[in-house]
């Protein structure tokens, strides 16, 4: 296939920022006197911010409403994205081969705007996207394909010439079930489903890096 156009995720395939929103929803909740269940980062993780406060709202009976706990957790993020987060290995590059080659590329992403932009700006990267898309703004997790197909409006591509590039194995999964060629990248986040991207993904990259190969 002949790569158009390129879908990226942001938290966990762009960023190194998986392991900060982790640490974050375990400390609330210990904060609770509440354990953070193993596997709930990965329920998490396809959610956008407020749906992600509501779920936990509702799931662990919280007296704060879902827009109070989004708050909070927009506040201690926001100096994060804004100091702390970097790039994942290989990213520059990546992002300025393609460029180079004039394959436009996207973003979709589970966080809001005024959060996520804070990174792409301080790290330099910002105006190479197209477009940046948020659930909350198309309306739909990454349980739908509504995100990815909006992608594809922005960069003027088919799925027959887009990558979609992902860590989390629900948004792969949502992907291909659209017909979407799906990469799925490592976070170590998401390391006991390694095994299982490797076999739903059209392939698995270790590193982003190895996205170079296929950019000759």
């Amino acid at each position: 296939m002949k790569i158009k156009g390129v879908i990226f995720d942001l938290d966990g395939t762009l960023l190194d920022s998986m392991g900060y929103w982790n640490n974050l929803r375990v400390e609330y909740l210990k904060r609770k006197k509440i354990d953070f269940p193993p596997g709930l980062e990965h329920l998490l993780v396809k959610m956008g911010s407020m749906e992600s406060a509501e779920y936990l709202r509702v799931k662990f009976n919280l007296v704060e409403s879902a827009e109070e706990i989004k708050n909070e957790f927009d506040r201690e993020m926001t100096y994060r994205y804004e100091n702390c987060i970097r790039l994942k290995p290989g990213v520059l590059e990546v992002l300025q081969r393609l460029t180079d080659m004039g394959v436009g590329f996207c973003a979709a992403t589970a966080t809001d705007r005024g959060l996520i932009e804070k990174p792409l700006i301080r790290l330099g990267i910002y105006e190479m996207f197209a477009g940046i898309l948020t659930c909350q703004e198309v309306g739909y997790n990454k349980t739908h394909p509504n995100i990815w197909r909006e992608g594809l409006a922005i960069l003027h591509t088919t799925r027959d010439n887009t990558v979609v590039v992902e860590d989390n194995i629900q948004a792969v999964r949502t992907a291909k079930a659209d017909g979407f060629t799906v990469y799925a990248v490592y976070d170590e986040t998401s390391e006991d489903e390694k095994q299982m991207l490797q076999v739903l993904a059209d392939r698995y990259l270790d590193s982003l890096k190895e996205f170079l190969n296929d950019l000759q």
